[in-house]
């Protein structure tokens, strides 16, 4: 089972990152070296990263661990871990997703499974509340070995 980014938030980021290292080309282009130059490169290079790992963001699981490909890091966890799978808010409270509680007491977000950003600060979609509630049933059902319906 698998749990991606959306495709219009997928495209709103690409369209931003394509934007942004256009303008920024242009900028290193028109400067003739220098220190601002070096800066304009490695803010081109960070908003490349930014926008990969965005687009790695995803959840993956088998009948026998989860891992979860978040902005920051990636986290590999076995069922045994997990002490519940919800449908609710991050636990900073901005996005509406799927969270793991596991074991130790500490939340895992599947950021993969939160709305477009624009949706973090109002009320979340029905649409998107709706798909967070599927892919928590289809997580219990993977994490408990029952079979699910295809990706």
């Amino acid at each position: 089972m698998r749990i991606d980014q959306s495709t219009a938030n997928k495209l709103s980021i690409g369209v931003f990152v394509a934007v942004a290292a256009y303008v920024l080309l242009i900028l290193i282009r028109r400067l003739e070296g220098g220190p601002l130059n070096a800066l304009m490169v490695a803010t081109l290079v960070a908003i490349l990263l930014y926008a990969y790992r965005v687009f790695r963001t995803a959840a993956i699981a088998d009948d026998r661990q989860i891992l979860v490909r978040n902005l920051l890091g990636n986290t590999m966890v076995s069922w045994g871990e997990v002490r519940s799978i919800s449908a609710g808010p991050s636990p900073r409270g901005e996005n509406i997703g799927v969270n793991l509680l596991l074991a130790d007491g500490t939340v895992l977000p599947i950021e993969a499974s939160w709305g477009p950003w624009y949706q973090g600060r109002g009320k979340p979609d029905s649409d998107h509340a709706r798909a967070c509630e599927e892919w928590v049933e289809q997580l219990r059902a993977v994490a408990s070995g029952r079979p699910t319906s295809p990706d």
